[in-house]
C-alpha cells in the first residue's frame, strides 16, 4: 500500500494551515490599537505551535531521508563519527 500521497497531502494541508494562521496572526497585528498588545486567541497560538512543530519535524525528516532530491555525500555517517572535534 502507497501512503506517499496521503503523506503528500498531509504536509500540504498542514502547510496551507500555517500560512492561513501566519496571516490571521500578522492582519491581527497590524490591525491592534498603537501601543497595545494584540487580541490573540489562545488556542489558535497553540494550534499555530503545533503547526510549526509537524511542519519542522516532516521537512527534517524530508532532509534527513534525501526525499526532496538532495543529494549530500559529504555528510555520510562514517564521515561524521570520524570527523576530529575541537
Amino acid at each position: 500500500m502507497n501512503l506517499e500521497p496521503l503523506r503528500k497531502t498531509l504536509v500540504a494541508l498542514f502547510l496551507v494551515g500555517f500560512v492561513a494562521l501566519y496571516g490571521y496572526f500578522l492582519i491581527a497585528i497590524i490591525q491592534a490599537p498603537s501601543g497595545k498588545p494584540p487580541v490573540l486567541d489562545e488556542r489558535l497560538v497553540g494550534l499555530a505551535a503545533t503547526v510549526s512543530g509537524v511542519l519542522g519535524t516532516a521537512f527534517a525528516v524530508a532532509l534527513g531521508r534525501g526525499v526532496l532530491g538532495i543529494s549530500r555525500p559529504g555528510l555520510s555517517r562514517k564521515r561524521l563519527v570520524a570527523a576530529p572535534r575541537n
